[in-house]
């Protein structure tokens, strides 16, 4: 009932709210997509198909369910903030706006849907409409359904014999079905492994020190927020610093950090290392205070930290 073609309607909806420090809400990015597919089953007349009515009905008797179809694009791994489905009451009066289900046959052929062969509704309800009346605009909340990139299929029943009717694709006047999704649009959290250098090399048994910082979009320091991991070793703890004792081979040290609005970022560095040596072998001296580079104003105290070990005592 719907064109094939996916829209992918990109509503800027920036709302940067101050908060205490300073600290600023995530923008945010409202996805439109239209119905690929819509159509309801009616009990009445369960051999019937309904692809070019111009309604979408749900009701307890007769029984009727609304299937609805749409292709999500453009998330590309954001956090997911709000997802809703927007449709445009036709009845003159409903009690029940109906409830909504994810469910997770996608494949239903719009042109051949009837009673007889309707996908099951097996998913939980989603929201529940009360009383609508004829014009109304109104939104299903769709809770935490729609998660990434891909094709979702919904259903809308209702357990009031007082049903409800909207308008569907091949209405030609009034809101025709969309799904709005709401992302975060602010770029992703700032990540910078300190040290050690990329391609540095230890020996077998010097404690290695991890060193990161991280930001995120309004500015905060996250870095005690960074997870550390090996793709040899797996876990290396948690925090701006951390020492690890790092098996022999070739590791690839992942710095990740998951902000308050949900946006992760990484940084890598590919670390060896090898053997002990035979010969008597200068110690490992990491500066972890101050950072590098870092600005002072004259006159204020500034801490030193540091790590001193030596492989031989």
């Amino acid at each position: 009932m719907s064109s094939r073609l996916v829209l992918g309607l990109l509503t800027l909806a920036v709302a940067l709210l101050a908060r205490g420090g300073g600290a600023q809400a995530p923008p945010t990015e409202t996805l439109v997509f239209p119905a690929v597919a819509d159509t309801y089953a009616d009990a009445a007349f369960p051999s019937t198909n309904f692809n070019t009515d111009g309604h979408l009905r749900a009701d307890a008797d007769p029984v009727r369910i609304t299937y609805l179809r749409f292709t999500v694009a453009g998330v590309n791994r954001r956090p997911v903030l709000q997802a809703r489905v927007r449709l445009q009451v036709n009845s003159t009066f409903a009690d029940s706006g109906g409830t909504i289900h994810r469910i997770s046959d996608t494949g239903w052929d719009e042109a051949t849907l009837t009673y007889v062969n309707r996908p099951a509704v097996d998913g939980p309800a989603l929201s529940t409409l009360g009383p609508v009346a004829t014009g109304n605009v109104v939104e299903l909340d769709l809770g935490t359904a729609i998660t990434t990139d891909g094709t979702y299929a919904f259903a809308i029943d209702s357990a009031s014999p007082n049903g409800v009717s909207y308008k569907s694709a091949a209405s030609v006047v009034g809101q025709k079905p969309i799904l709005l999704v709401t992302v975060a649009s602010g770029p992703a959290p700032s990540v910078q492994i300190v040290q050690p250098p990329d391609g540095a090399t230890f020996f077998v048994g010097d404690p290695v020190t991890l060193q990161g910082t991280a930001t995120d979009m309004a500015g905060d320091d996250i870095s005690a927020s960074l997870a550390w991991r090996s793709d040899l070793q797996g876990d290396l703890g948690t925090g701006a610093t951390v020492s690890a004792a790092l098996v022999r081979g070739d590791h690839t040290v992942v710095a990740a950090v998951t902000d308050r609005f949900g946006q992760s970022s990484e940084a890598r560095a590919r670390l060896s290392v090898v053997p002990r040596p035979s010969a008597n072998t200068p110690p490992l001296v990491a500066i972890t205070a101050p950072l590098a580079g870092r600005t002072y104003t004259a006159g204020a105290q500034i801490d030193f930290a540091g790590t001193a070990n030596d492989l031989e005592d």
